[in-house]
Formats: C-alpha cells, structure tokens, sequence
C-alpha cells in the first residue's frame, strides 16, 4: 500500500511538472502568423516578443520577431 501511495505522489508531481512546461518555439510562430493573418500584427509582435523572451537562442524566433517588426515598420506615417 505504501509504494502504491508513493507511486501515485511521483505520477502526480510528473503530472503537474509537465503542465507548467514551456511553450515550443513554432507553438509561439504559429499563433503570431494566425494574428497576423487575421490582420493583428500588433498581437503577432507581442506572442513574438514573448517567443523571444522564453526562446532567445531560437534563430527562427529571431527571424519572426524581425519580421514582425519590419512589417509594424512598414505601417509607420510618422518617420521623425
């Protein structure tokens, strides 16, 4: 009975480790593109800054996150 209880305790604490994880790179990439699609790019830059925040050694994070940036850029009428 004990080791059942103790098997149970681990299986949980696996359980609820796991919940807490860390969102994947193209998980991030994905929901940005959806945004931007859906013509919120403001929303794409801000999943992307996120993205950056948790993946910083991510190369395509990065890319995303310019271009993003490029395309805010791009919407500017104020240039001084």
């Amino acid at each position: 009975m004990r080791l059942h209880t103790v098997i149970t305790a681990l299986i949980l604490t696996l359980a609820l480790a796991g919940a807490g994880a860390a969102r994947e790179a193209q998980d991030y990439i994905d929901e940005a593109s959806r945004l931007q699609q859906a013509g919120d790019l403001t929303g794409a830059l801000e999943v992307m800054k996120a993205a950056v925040a948790e993946h910083p050694d991510d190369s395509n994070v990065n890319a995303y996150l310019g271009l993003y940036t490029g395309m805010m850029a791009g919407r500017t009428t104020d240039y001084m």
